[in-house]
């Protein structure tokens, strides 16, 4: 029988050396293997350890792989990718995967099977399409599972992605890395396993993420639940972000648009907008619009337009959310904040629009969140409707919470204005501030929610969690609401005619570090300083700590950085306009502030390009600093001969002399006059003829 790597480059000649291959390159970081076409795409199979670059766009052949489609590289743990590739803005199209037909052994699917210690970078994948083994597999179009690596600068367009569990548009399994820069439009459709059921954790952009940052992230996803054929299954844990959020996840600039859809006899438990379960982690600055439409389902419990289960290590802090919800009769833990708060999650900087809508018998629903104990609210605007058939028996429902026990919620500077039907619904314990009370006496008597009793158009009876009804015209009036706290100069603007709004936009968050006696104090030196503007740019520190992270003052800017074997590189972004800027530096040991770290002048590179006549049949043309000049040419009678187009000066395709940049051809010169030339987005630049 033949191992799980033998089976999976049994239509790959491994034991070809890399030079028949590849098309130029070593496999080092500084000259790794140029994959020019899908052969040499298929062959980093047998270089796991290796680093390679694009040169080219690659489509896969519809008839590559046989019936099963194309081989993930990277198998599992004991065969992963562990090297590093460079898309250099190449794409690659065409990449079909359907492990129900894989008679191999292996079960990650996607572009690469299994990461672990790589890298993934510059690389847009159009239209991939992966269907996972129906038993258990982990499907994803980038990757299956990714653990301890680093993907940054992606764009997935258009992928399609159906496993029974553990399915995610761009990667299904996430632990300890970093996704930076990612652009993403999905479809994931959980379908049923060979028995009959569907799984767990199925995500617009990952199934399942720990421990891990995903910064700077654009996602249109679509999650689809169409499958009728089984009445007794459950689908859980679905996400517009990532299915399952565990522990010390952070979702930082996030901008989504979300629709989790289902039309099935299914039971569907665990909804969100961005994550679904467990432990939401850290969230700040997102953006987003969710639309759950649940409402055929054979039942639904747990569904929210932003996090599921939000706990002590739980936080959001800035966020902007329009969402609808709409869920059929007998639906449980409906909320439009989180289904669960409890043990000091925060929510600060909040505007959130939703209008839910719930068929009839509801249990434990609140426009804030279902069920809390010890929740905490600041500096936030909550509008909308909630509606509930009124031919009901609703059990704990209430404005901001269905169900509060054995601790207290806080808010202050906070405006909840939705509409009701709660006084025309039947039931246990609906209405008022809270549906369901367990511990009254733990609970403040004003947590300082202002409330539009004109819009709710009836007066609160019950007195749990009193909230202080006044009318529209006060709710929109920047003095009433600065007599009660409210900061008009750094968190709440004026909207004319309308409820005031955040200032949403980055946010400092300063934490306070506390360094135990047995802990050493973080220790920073700067090695370098970026000056050049327009171009992203690399600084190195030397850290006594390897993980850190790195803010740009005073605009709080968090910048990607991770550790080297020479210390802790940091990303200087393109965008960063001219000044001087000061850097944040924090870890476990402390914080610290690095003054003028970052000095950025207008963009002044020394463009220049010539040749020279080295034999009598070969030249050599020099470009020097392409970088930022958009696409830059040598042709050779008329005919491209090398290219690049270089946003920053780690491209591949670049040397480096004396501080300068240079892109460098050798010429075959052919019989009788050549004329060379350096084009800068198709504009002629320079010029020169050599005869042989």
């Amino acid at each position: 029988m033949l191992s799980p790597l033998q089976v999976a480059i049994a239509a790959t000649d491994c034991s070809a050396v890399p030079s028949e291959k590849f098309d130029g390159g070593t496999g080092t970081v500084t000259d790794p293997y140029q994959v020019h076409n899908v052969a040499a795409l298929d062959e980093m199979r047998c270089y796991l350890d290796k680093n390679f670059v694009l040169t080219t766009d690659i489509s896969i052949p519809s008839t590559w792989g046989g019936a099963a489609g194309w081989n993930p590289i990277g198998i599992d743990s004991q065969q992963p990718f562990a090297g590093t590739l460079n898309g250099a803005g190449f794409e690659i199209s065409g990449l079909k995967i359907d492990l129900s037909q894989n008679t191999g052994g292996y079960s990650n699917a996607g572009l690469f099977g299994y990461v672990d210690e790589g890298r993934i970078s510059n690389l847009l994948l159009r239209e991939p399409i992966v269907v996972g083994d129906k038993q258990g597999g982990i499907a994803g179009s980038l990757a299956g599972q990714v653990y301890n690596s680093v993907v940054e600068r992606i764009v997935v367009v258009n992928s399609q992605v159906s496993n029974d569990r553990y399915s995610g548009g761009v990667v299904g399994y996430v632990w300890r890395s970093v996704f930076f820069d990612i652009e993403a439009s999905t479809i994931v459709r959980p379908i049923p396993s060979s028995t009959g059921l569907v799984g767990n954790y199925h995500g617009g952009f990952a199934a399942y993420s720990r421990e891990s940052n995903h910064v700077d992230v654009n996602l249109q996803t679509q999650i689809l639940v169409m499958d009728s054929s089984n009445q007794s299954a459950a689908v859980s844990h679905l996400g517009g972000f990532v299915g399952e959020p565990s522990t010390f996840n952070r979702f930082h600039n996030l901008n989504l648009d979300v629709l989790i859809e289902a039309d099935t006899n299914y039971k569907i438990q665990e909804i969100a907008g961005v994550g679904s379960a467990t432990h939401l982690g850290s969230v700040a600055n997102l953006k987003a619009q969710v639309e759950l439409k649940l409402g055929k389902a054979a039942a639904v419990a747990r569904a929210s337009c932003i996090a599921g289960r939000m706990s002590f290590t739980s936080s959001i802090l800035g966020a902007d959310v329009t969402c609808t919800i709409s869920a059929p009769s007998g639906s449980e833990l409906i909320a439009g904040l989180a289904h669960s708060a409890n043990d000091g999650a925060i929510a600060d900087r909040v505007q959130l629009h939703a209008e839910i809508e719930l068929g009839s018998n509801p249990e434990t629903v609140g426009f804030l969140v279902a069920n809390a104990g010890g929740f905490s609210v600041f500096n936030s605007v909550f509008t909308g409707s909630l509606e509930i058939d009124q031919s009901t028996t609703a059990q704990s429902v209430g404005l901001v919470s269905g169900n509060v026990n054995f601790a207290a919620i806080a808010a202050s500077n906070t405006i909840l204005a939705i509409t009701s039907n709660l006084d025309k619904v039947n039931g246990t314990d609906v209405g008022g501030a809270v549906g369901l009370d367990q511990k009254s006496s733990r609970v403040p008597k004003n947590i300082g929610v202002l409330l539009d009793s004109e819009l709710l158009g009836y007066t609160l009876e019950s007195q749990d969690l009193k909230l202080e009804s006044v009318s529209t015209t006060n709710l929109k009036s920047k003095d009433y609401l600065t007599a009660r706290g409210f900061d008009f100069e750094s968190v709440w603007e004026e909207v004319a005619d309308n409820y005031p709004k955040l200032r949403f936009g980055p946010l400092v968050v300063t934490e306070v570090v506390t360094v135990p006696i047995a802990v050493t104090p973080l220790s920073i030196q700067q090695v370098s300083t970026p000056e050049a503007a327009g171009i992203s740019r690399s600084l190195l520190l030397t850290s006594n700590y390897k993980e850190v992270s790195v803010r740009v003052l005073p605009q709080g800017l968090e910048l990607f950085s991770r550790a080297t074997t020479s210390g802790v590189e940091v990303l200087i972004p393109a965008e960063l306009s001219e000044g001087s800027y000061d850097l944040e530096v924090s870890s476990a040991g402390g914080t610290i502030r690095l003054l003028a770290a970052i000095k950025v002048a207008p963009l002044q590179l020394d463009f220049n390009a010539w040749s020279k006549k080295i034999s009598n049949d070969q030249a050599k043309v020099y470009v020097k600093n392409p970088m930022a000049q958009g696409k830059v040419e040598i042709l050779v009678n008329g005919k491209e001969v090398a290219w690049v187009n270089a946003k920053d000066e780690t491209d591949p395709k670049l040397r480096v002399s004396n501080g300068h940049h240079y892109l460098v051809r050798t010429l075959n010169l052919a019989d009788g006059k050549n004329r060379v030339e350096v084009r800068v987005a198709g504009e002629r630049v320079w010029f020169a003829t050599y005869s042989r």
